[in-house]
């Protein structure tokens, strides 16, 4: 088996729960924080029994992994055995970063930094209950730039009720003032089990599809525009940020993940952990296995996954991988939605807007 160079390491913690979010996430204590980072570790070492580790990425996510107190990180990431890596990631809110806490990350080898700022506007940040405001985001990005940072990425959200062209446009343009090497700009989908989802009785969540689309279109122009590379359906960056870590997923590689609710996929094999934080500690440190579900996959199966991610980015697809689909690849090209480029099939801007609903062809 060759070895898994992708590791991701979910961080359950959060300061406070945002009403759209669906990953595993909950606010944690001092101990609860401590025995849980004790648990990773552990996990780690299980790991290495069942696969064999040389990571090129380390990926903290979440969760909000700098919700983490500074001695409690500190002390963790010094045990840490992945620090000098190509590319170590870790997530932060604008509010939990301090100059220490900065200048801690980047002596603990992280090089790149994901910041969830989502919006720029008061308005937009109070709706999706965010705690930072927009000078919290500029005084943050400072810090993280004279701690020594070398590349950050900004998260944006848009499509929220009521958003128009000019609302978004002053996000993409206010980021842009940031100076962030690389923006992931997704649009709010409702979630089952977020509190948003709850307001069933509202119409407020009627977005309308052909509107997502504009403001989609929008942003690759803005930052296209600006000299961002459009990547991925919801990722750009400038040459050379490219999130290596991301890639790996959509090209199909073999990943690790470690912590509560984290998934990973080797091989013919997929496996998710327990999202009860507290059940994966437990099991970890009575010997036991923090699987929750373990899936055998078929070698169809992760081919025809690998087709549909890497048709969701700037790389296309070679031609003949999809013979199968030809038929519906002519007609996506026809109307515009793809084209053919040195023998691969590639989507326009127009297509990737559609790129979820394009994945079918391969159910």
């Amino acid at each position: 088996m060759n070895p898994v160079e992708f590791l991701y390491i979910h961080i359950p913690f959060c300061t406070h729960i945002c009403p759209y979010c669906a990953f595993h996430k909950h606010t944690g204590k001092g101990r609860e924080m401590s025995d849980f980072l004790d648990a990773l570790l552990k996990e780690l070492e299980w790991a290495k029994t069942i696969c064999k580790l040389k990571p090129r990425t380390v990926y903290f996510g979440g969760g909000t992994p700098s919700a983490i107190g500074l001695p409690l990180l500190e002390k963790f990431l010094a045990r840490w055995p992945f620090r000098q890596v190509e590319e170590f990631t870790f997530e932060c809110n604008p509010e939990t970063v301090s100059p220490e806490k900065a200048r801690m990350l980047m002596q603990s080898g992280v090089n790149r930094v994901s910041l969830g700022v989502q919006s720029l506007q008061e308005k937009k940040l109070k709706f999706l209950g965010r705690k930072h405001t927009r000078e919290d985001v500029f005084k943050t990005t400072r810090l993280l730039r004279e701690a020594g940072v070398k590349s950050l990425n900004i998260d944006l959200i848009f499509g929220l009720p009521g958003e128009t062209e000019e609302s978004w446009r002053n996000d993409l343009e206010g980021a842009l003032e940031l100076h962030p090497d690389h923006l992931s700009c997704y649009s709010l989908t409702i979630e089952s089990k977020t509190p948003f989802s709850q307001d069933v009785s509202s119409k407020k969540w009627a977005c309308d599809s052909d509107h997502q689309g504009t403001l989609f279109l929008l942003a690759s122009e803005v930052l296209t525009g600006a000299g961002f590379h459009h990547y991925e359906v919801s990722n750009y960056a400038l040459p050379g940020f490219e999130s290596i870590h991301n890639r790996a997923y959509w090209q199909g590689k073999d990943y690790l993940g470690l912590g509560a609710g984290a998934c990973s996929t080797i091989g013919l094999r997929r496996w998710r952990n327990a999202e009860d934080t507290k059940a994966y500690v437990e099991s970890i440190f009575t010997g036991g296995s923090p699987l929750h579900a373990d899936e055998p996959l078929s070698h169809e199966i992760r081919r025809k996954e690998g087709l549909f991610l890497a048709l969701r980015t700037s790389d296309g697809v070679p031609w003949e991988k999809i013979v199968p689909w030809e038929g519906q690849f002519r007609d996506l090209i026809e109307e515009g939605l793809a084209i053919k480029m040195q023998n691969r099939v590639v989507l326009t801007r127009q297509g990737l807007a559609v790129a979820d609903t394009i994945s079918e062809l391969f159910v």
